[in-house]
């Protein structure tokens, strides 16, 4: 299990001499930050729920596998984003849409941890 922060939605990702970093800025402070990944895929694969607004997310251990669903994770998760932008795309309250969105995705993940 890991813990996200919430971020403005500006991330990268970048290799670092013996990690993978993702680097993102704080929401609220705008301060910058970063989270040590092992792989280049559970960056990726990190960065897809980050981007959603996740704040918690369980992350696969078999290398292997999480190989082999991150290009389809990250093609649903434009796809996604595309339909999910266009539906609050006239809801002029940044703060309402943004809510908007993240209730969305909330609600596709079905995020439920207890």
């Amino acid at each position: 299990l890991r813990e996200l922060p919430i971020s403005d939605g500006n991330l990268r990702n970048d290799r670092d001499l013996f990690t993978w970093r993702i680097y993102y800025r704080r929401y609220e402070r705008k301060t910058p930050g970063f989270i040590e990944c092992a792989t280049e895929e559970e960056a990726r694969y990190l960065k897809v729920f980050l981007d959603a607004g996740v704040s918690e997310i369980y992350v696969p251990k078999n290398l292997e596998y999480l190989k082999s669903i991150l290009p389809e994770l990250e093609t649903l998760k434009a796809k996604h984003d595309k339909i999910i932008h266009d539906g609050v795309k006239y809801i002029l309250n940044r703060k309402t849409r943004e809510k908007i969105i993240h209730e969305v995705w909330m609600e596709l993940i079905h995020v439920e941890i207890t």
